[in-house]
This record gives C-alpha cells, sequence and structure tokens, in this order.
C-alpha cells in the first residue's frame, strides 16, 4: 500500500488516545515515493477557513550507512478567501527521534526537538526564521511562487526503517477575516484506513470538533514503484 499516502490521509479532528506507532514506515525499497496535500490551518485550536498551504514531499535516497534519509518537498501557500498568510516553516515527528538535519532552499533553518508553537514541540523544523516557528516576514505569502528545496533526517544509528508520524505547517501574519497578525498551526493526525496509520493525538489545547472538521484533503498524484514492480512481475495487481 501507498506509505506517503498513508501520512497525508485525509483526515477530521477528533480527539485520539495516543500510541506508539509510527503513522507510516518507510524503508529503502521506498525510495520515489511521494505525495501532495492541503493543510488547512488552525488559530487558538479553531479550523480557519481559506487559511491552508500544500506539501509535496518525495522519498529520494538512504545515505551515510542508513543514518540518513534524504528527501524534497515542495511548498505553497494556498490562503485564500480574503485570508493572508506567511507559511513560514513545516516540521515532522519522526520514529526514532532524529538527532539532527539538514535543508536547503527557503527553509534552510533547521531546529531538532523544537517548540514549533505554544504546547507543540516537533522532533524536525525547518524554518524560513531565525528560530522554529519563524516569523512574519519569514516564508511564502498566497502571490509567492511554491518554495522547493530538499532536506535530510540524520538518525544516530543505522536505520533499516523509520516512521514519520505527523506533518505540521507553522503560519504568521494573518490577516483578513477578522485576524489582524495572527499565528497559527497546520497538522495532519493521520486518521485513515490503511493498516500503517496509528491515531496521532492532537495538543492538549486542541477542542473536538463538533461534527469532524475537515483538515485535510486533495489527496493526488501518489505513486509508488515497489507496488509497479511487484505488478509487473505478476505478484501483485496494479493500483488502478
Amino acid at each position: 500500500m501507498k506509505k506517503l499516502l498513508a501520512l497525508f490521509a485525509g483526515a477530521t479532528a477528533l480527539a485520539f488516545v495516543a500510541t506508539a506507532a509510527p503513522a507510516v514506515t518507510l524503508t529503502p525499497g521506498d525510495v520515489g515515493e511521494s505525495g501532495t496535500t492541503s493543510i488547512n490551518g488552525l488559530v487558538n485550536g479553531v479550523v480557519v477557513p481559506g487559511l491552508t498551504g500544500t506539501l509535496q514531499l518525495t522519498f529520494d535516497s538512504v545515505t551515510g550507512g542508513g543514518t540518513t534519509w534524504n528527501f524534497h518537498y515542495t511548498i505553497d501557500n494556498t490562503s485564500s478567501g480574503g485570508i493572508t498568510s506567511e507559511l513560514s516553516g513545516f516540521g515532522l515527528n519522526t520514529t526514532p527521534n532524529v538527532l539532527g538535519g539538514s535543508a536547503t532552499g527557503l527553509y534552510d533553518n533547521v531546529f531538532i526537538q523544537s517548540q514549533f508553537s505554544s504546547g507543540t514541540t516537533v522532533d524536525f523544523c525547518a524554518s524560513a526564521g531565525a528560530s522554529c516557528p519563524g516569523g512574519s516576514s519569514n516564508g511564502i505569502s498566497p502571490s509567492d511562487p511554491a518554495a522547493t528545496g530538499t532536506f535530510s533526517l540524520i538518525f544516530s544509528t543505522a536505520q533499516a526503517s523509520i516512521g514519520l508520524d505527523t506533518a505540521f505547517f507553522r503560519y504568521q501574519a494573518i490577516s483578513g477575516n477578522g485576524f489582524n497578525g495572527a499565528s497559527g498551526i497546520g497538522f495532519n493526525n493521520n486518521v485513515s484506513t490503511n493498516p500503517l496509520v496509528s491515531p496521532v493525538p492532537l495538543p492538549a489545547a486542541f477542542p473536538l470538533f463538533a461534527g469532524g472538521l475537515a483538515l485535510f484533503g486533495g489527496v493526488a498524484g501518489w505513486r509508488k514503484r515497489r507496488a509497479m514492480k511487484a505488478a509487473a512481475a505478476g505478484l501483485v495487481p496494479a493500483a488502478a
């Protein structure tokens, strides 16, 4: 099954009990997987209509004898409907925890085990600013082109597989529709029927949203080389 698809599966905001398993597990055989999703933003725990950005991740390679896992990203600020913002950074929680990392492109300032927003700490943070949350003048606005670059997750020992648990966006300078320079966060909570997926808890400050507000959607453009190889060998049917 598509592993990065699990990380970016459509989800609704519900309060779940924490589990030990990662949302999605990657192995070196999954090189080439990629996925794109739209991530809605929240301010003070409330979803803000129109506060959105898209994140595409592609798994590129494993180097350093298995200690360094390499990806590239494309991030676009798609805020609309009278909302403007600066998308100042993104973050990932991983299994095991990362020892270090690096990044290129606009989001080239890396922070490990850093506070992403009040009450939310991430394992790996790539920011356009001088701190993990970035700042009101850092990042990309809706009128800017998409930002592209690469990043590496570095672990203390060689890994046969890694888990990507939760992905985060940081929004700054949110204005319009009653907002004036607010900050917010977007994240996925990995709710899916995929057996690789485990529920991920929301930060304690986030309430249970009545009616299940949709945080993420628009999953498109997914592929997995290993599945295609298996299909070509006649081991499994090809995905539609």
